[in-house]
C-alpha cells in the first residue's frame, strides 16, 4: 500500500483535528464567534442557532475527510 496522497495527510491533519475539536468545545474553532451571531440573530438568545451551526461545520469538515479518505482506500 503506498502513502496517501499530500492533501489528504494535510486533511487528516489540520480539519480533523480542528472538527473534533469544535465538536468537543464549539467556542474553539473556524466558525463565527457568539457575538456575531448574536448581533445577527438577535432573536436566538440562547446562542443554540450558532452552537448548531458550529456542529454541522464541525460534522462536515469530518464527513468531507472520510469521504477522501475512504475514496483513496477504494482507489
Amino acid at each position: 500500500m503506498h502513502w496517501p496522497p499530500w492533501w489528504l495527510i494535510l486533511m487528516w491533519i489540520v480539519i480533523v483535528p480542528l472538527g473534533v475539536r469544535m465538536l468537543v468545545n464549539p467556542t474553539k474553532g473556524w466558525s463565527r464567534s457568539r457575538r456575531d451571531w448574536a448581533e445577527d440573530h438577535p432573536g436566538d438568545a440562547d446562542s443554540s442557532g450558532w452552537l448548531a451551526q458550529t456542529e454541522l461545520q464541525a460534522l462536515i469538515g469530518l464527513l468531507a475527510v472520510a469521504v477522501c479518505t475512504a475514496a483513496w482506500l477504494a482507489h
